[in-house]
């Protein structure tokens, strides 16, 4: 097993078992960006039935396209399936797919399309949709979802997620959806990242997310003040990045026991909006790269604490 590893594995025609038999056991994906024949379908179905821990992923066909994705009546048995294909013409084929289907990824495509199929999948852990607003409010059907990032998306609202009580883990990405007050209400919520939201200028909704441990804010440029993070008791971790519009991080202060803070890309923040951070008792390890080697150093010398790493690692509780 090399020191070394991608986390997936592409393939082509013609597919043989003899190389698949030699994947890294630490492989997560099998994937694919050219047409693979009737034969290639059944040999990579033999192996990854005896395999279920790896899942399937589709992408590219750039030259040709794809009609659908009927070739996974080859693959009713998989956990993991994801799909990346500009030119798909049609979803097709995706209910060859057992409803005991786990995680689940839809791509853009160059025609948006319904997505209310997406109910059909009663065991969906993970969900990942990029671009297909038609049909979005069938996920509030999904009771077992727990993970699910929504990007390229503009949306009224997010009422449709009020029946997700099993989620933890939401990530918005892109697109114009602004009213998120209905995030308030879930006190469930672990983990939440915005990233580059159209036009989005308040964060008040926040203040009540109780259940929030990692948070994950960037390039939000719109927002020009934080809330009271007074209410926040389970935030342990902070990520705020390219919030050019943001001069004032004092109510990240009042986090009862906040122990990580990344605060980066960030130029027009000074050494003395840091002072504030002296008074977090809980506080254990700061990043702060604001475009100022010295900004950097004087607020990092000024604490005294440990360097966080950049990363998304985080144990949840």
């Amino acid at each position: 097993m090399s020191e070394s590893y991608l986390p997936f594995k592409n393939v082509e025609s013609p597919v043989r078992l003899k190389e698949l038999s030699k994947l890294d056991p630490r492989c997560k994906v099998i994937q694919f960006d050219t047409p693979l024949t009737k034969y290639d379908f059944l040999t990579l179905s033999d192996f990854l039935r005896n395999n279920p821990q790896i899942g399937l992923r589709i992408f590219g066909h750039r030259e040709f396209g794809l009609e659908d994705l009927s070739f996974l009546r080859h693959f009713s048995f998989i956990k993991d399936f994801s799909v990346d294909v500009w030119k798909l013409n049609s979803f097709a084929g995706l209910e060859y797919l057992s409803d005991s289907l786990e995680s689940l990824a839809i791509g853009p495509t160059e025609r948006k399309k319904s997505v209310n199929f997406l109910a059909d999948f009663s065991s969906l852990k993970e969900l990942y949709i990029d671009g297909h607003a038609k049909g979005i409010e069938s996920i509030g059907e999904i009771v077992s979802l727990e993970r699910l990032t929504l990007r390229s998306l503009s949306l009224d609202n997010l009422n449709f997620l009020n029946s997700n009580d099993k989620l933890w883990w939401l990530a918005l990405k892109l697109g114009g959806t602004r009213n998120l007050t209905v995030l308030s209400e879930f006190k469930k919520l672990k983990y939440l990242e915005l990233w580059r939201i159209n036009k989005f200028d308040n964060l008040d909704f926040l203040e009540n997310m109780i259940g929030l441990q990692f948070l994950f804010l960037q390039t939000l440029n719109q927002i020009k003040s934080l809330p009271s993070f007074k209410n926040l008791v389970s935030l342990r971790r902070l990520h705020i990045q390219t919030m050019k519009g943001l001069t004032d991080v004092s109510p990240i202060c009042e986090a009862p026991i906040l122990e990580e803070l990344l605060v980066l890309d960030s130029p027009q923040l000074t050494v003395n909006n840091f002072l504030c951070l002296k008074g977090c008792p809980k506080l254990k390890r700061i990043l702060i790269r604001l475009g100022s080697l010295k900004k950097n150093d004087a607020i990092e010398n000024l604490l005294g604490l440990d360097v966080a790493k950049y990363d998304h690692e985080f144990n949840f509780i």
